[in-house]
């Protein structure tokens, strides 16, 4: 399991492509929305990504 803390983005940016050294593995995500004014919303998504060799 990979646990990863990520930058908080902006409400212009719709997608997020994790680019450090992916292997496979099951990693974890927590999504964590934004409010108009920037701010951090109260409301969270868990996703879990299962990364398959090529």
């Amino acid at each position: 399991m990979v646990y990863r803390a990520l930058s908080f983005l902006d409400n212009s940016t719709l997608t997020f492509e994790d680019r450090l050294d992916v292997k496979p593995g099951i990693y974890y995500y927590t999504l964590v929305g934004l409010n108009e004014d920037g701010s951090l919303s109260s409301e969270t998504s868990p996703l879990t990504v299962e990364v398959q060799s090529a």
